[in-house]
């Protein structure tokens, strides 16, 4: 079982807060997945981050008919399934949009949990890190986490 590395969140990133078990287990469920361990370690102890110009998916309170600064994972995956369909594997849930073309998803089978599929029209559908927190990781260091195309 892989950890969550520590972060260093700097204060610059809008953080939402924590999410409780009760509140993961709930998303669990209404997705139909198990979330990889080191994203359930961020939710726990962020909820969903905001970090220009990325946003990373996550639970916390919200009301559906007002703004958010932050993306909430279970309403954005019903959305990109329901947009989708086929072509959105179940077993992948919405991580982050990089504001254009390209939408990073977490993939939560159990023989690839964690890792982040990127998948825009420039890109195709492409592998950009092999754990949640090395995705994290490039966010936070200002990195393109697509690479050169």
């Amino acid at each position: 079982m892989m950890k969550i590395r520590k972060y260093n969140i700097p204060d610059y990133v809008d953080v939402a807060g924590p999410a409780s078990e009760d509140k993961i287990l709930v998303a669990e469920r209404e997705l139909g997945v198990k979330f990889p361990s080191e994203y359930r370690e961020f939710l726990k102890k962020y909820g969903a981050i905001a970090v220009a110009p990325y946003q990373i998916a996550g639970i916390f309170d919200w009301d559906e008919t007002e703004p958010s600064l932050w993306d909430h994972v279970v309403y954005f995956t019903k959305r990109k399934r329901h947009t989708l369909g086929e072509y959105l594997p179940k077993n992948l849930i919405y991580l982050s949009h990089d504001g254009m073309e390209t939408t990073f998803y977490l993939d939560c089978s159990p023989e690839h949990a964690g890792r982040v599929i990127a998948m825009g029209p420039e890109i195709g559908e492409r592998v950009v890190a092999e754990s949640f927190g090395e995705f994290l990781e490039k966010i936070l260091k200002d990195e393109d986490p697509v690479g050169d195309l």
